[in-house]
């Protein structure tokens, strides 16, 4: 997609500047360590620290915001991606803007909040009941053939978050080789789809560890949290739909194949 080049993409470089980010050459906007790029999404990266690319599972699952690692080439950068809905400003029924600020401003500011894992301060989370106006029961349903996950509605006062397994259960023993394979299609599944964030939560003594898929929406700004949580929600069933086959059959014992053993995937 075309990079923006309008008057309100100027409006938006004029205001980023108050959050401290410059017009880079190529068009980018740039903190420091810090990129963000408007090219449909805005697209936010943290080059401060650049980890290996075994590392993209580590660290994020579970905290507040939607900060992940992407795997480029040997390396793993952390980012986090907004929709386009976030660029446009908010407008009522009247047509008439409510604020010339788009919600990108204030989603830039949870970013930065969130960059290191803080826990968002005085910030609640919108009422179960306004939360479950933003989709359909049959949404949080998804099946792929013989697959069927649950996405779960994670919500209380201070966290916002929708969560399903990829491998409901992954055994313990779980041989390297396969382990290696089931690690792969989940930094892939991390990889691919926007916003969502990919690990292993520990089991419990009578349960095994789980391949977990999520979007994390603690903090997010009320201007743009309905938005969020919508396409976060579509982007989360694609992702547990593409990968959840494969995640099943890694997770299998019983299901065997000379080619998981015989080569692994290269991180």
């Amino acid at each position: 997609m075309a990079r923006r080049n309008s008057a309100a993409d100027e409006g938006i470089g004029g205001a980023l500047a108050d959050l401290g980010f410059r017009r880079a050459r190529n068009g980018d906007f740039r903190r420091g360590k810090l990129t963000l790029s408007l090219d449909g999404w805005a697209n936010l990266a943290d080059r401060r620290r650049n980890l290996p690319a075994a590392d993209a599972l580590e660290g994020e699952l579970g905290r507040p915001g939607l900060w992940k690692r992407v795997v480029q080439g040997k390396a793993a950068t952390r980012v986090l991606e907004l929709p386009p809905d976030v660029l446009t400003p908010i407008h009522d029924h009247t047509g008439e803007s409510d604020d010339e600020s788009p919600p990108l401003l204030a989603c830039l500011r949870w970013a930065l909040a969130t960059l290191d894992g803080a826990e968002p301060t005085g910030w609640t989370a919108p009422p179960l009941d306004e939360v479950e106006q933003w989709y359909e029961k049959q949404q949080l349903i998804v099946r792929q053939e013989q697959c069927v996950r649950q996405i779960s509605i994670v919500r209380s006062a201070d966290k916002l978050a929708l969560s399903a397994p990829i491998a409901p259960s992954v055994p313990v023993d779980l041989p390297a080789e396969r382990m290696s394979w089931l690690r792969e299609v989940m930094r892939e599944t991390q990889d691919r789809w926007r916003m969502v964030r990919v690990g292993l939560v520990d089991g419990s003594a009578d349960s095994s560890p789980a391949a977990v898929a999520e979007v994390d929406l603690t903090g997010a700004p009320a201007a743009a949290v309905e938005s969020l949580f919508v396409t976060g929600l579509e982007s989360l069933r694609c992702a547990v739909q593409w990968s959840c086959q494969s995640a099943d059959l890694l997770a299998d014992q019983r299901v065997t194949c000379h080619a998981w053993e015989v080569r692994q995937p290269q991180p």
